[in-house]
């Protein structure tokens, strides 16, 4: 006996324990009707089981061949009947016990090439998406930092900007207008104050026509 296999034997209810309740390795007892007795949380959690599936048909979960393994340590595989929600093969051993046997097994991964092409393809596709992602969120934001910076070159220039509003009272005869302090101003002086607008005095043609200067 090889230290190993002493070390095992030595620590046989911690393996049930862990391949009972922790594994996910697969472990189904059933009787000689291929009828289940007994499973692992293993082969609940394959099947998305929420309870013991004991007093079902193996059938129900596993497709059964034609020639079943009946000798310890035979090796055993199954196609995962489409009725029960999973797909794909199981293989393992089997061990017979009075009245039925324990499979004991594991899920088998596609090695399928067609099927790692696939893999291969979606994986190559997810990352181009996560790249344009990227490229797309670094867009948006220098976008941002651009409108940010528009908006406050905006925001600056009208603050600096005195807007006239409202209905200005001005002379019909003199043009001056009448500030908010009640008092008459000229109309350069009154523009000036309220607005960033200045003044440059000139004579128009029919003013120097009629000689004002």
């Amino acid at each position: 006996m090889s230290s190993l296999h002493k070390q095992f034997a030595g620590k046989l209810h911690e393996l049930a324990s862990y391949f009972e309740e922790v594994s996910s390795v697969v472990i189904v007892l059933v009787n000689d009707q291929m009828v289940i007795c007994d499973t692992n949380r293993g082969f609940q959690k394959l099947f998305s089981l929420t309870a013991n599936p004991a007093g079902r048909a193996l059938g129900d979960f596993l497709l059964l061949g034609k020639t079943m393994p009946l000798n310890p340590g035979d090796e055993w595989r199954m196609q995962c009947n489409p009725r029960s929600g999973e797909s794909g093969v199981l293989s393992g051993h089997v061990m017979t016990v009075a009245g039925g046997r324990i499979f004991i097994g594991e899920k088998l991964m596609p090695t399928d090439s067609g099927i790692i092409e696939q893999m291969t393809l979606l994986a190559n596709e997810l990352t181009n998406k996560e790249r344009a992602l990227t490229k797309q969120n670094r867009d948006l934001t220098a976008l941002h930092q651009t409108l940010s910076l528009k908006v406050a070159e905006l925001e600056a220039a009208m603050a600096r900007v005195n807007q006239l509003e409202g209905i200005i009272p001005i002379c019909m005869y003199c043009k001056k207008i009448r500030n908010d302090k009640n008092s008459w101003q000229q109309l350069e002086r009154y523009l000036t104050e309220h607005s960033e607008a200045h003044f440059s005095h000139g004579i128009c043609p029919e003013c120097a026509e009629k000689g004002i200067l």
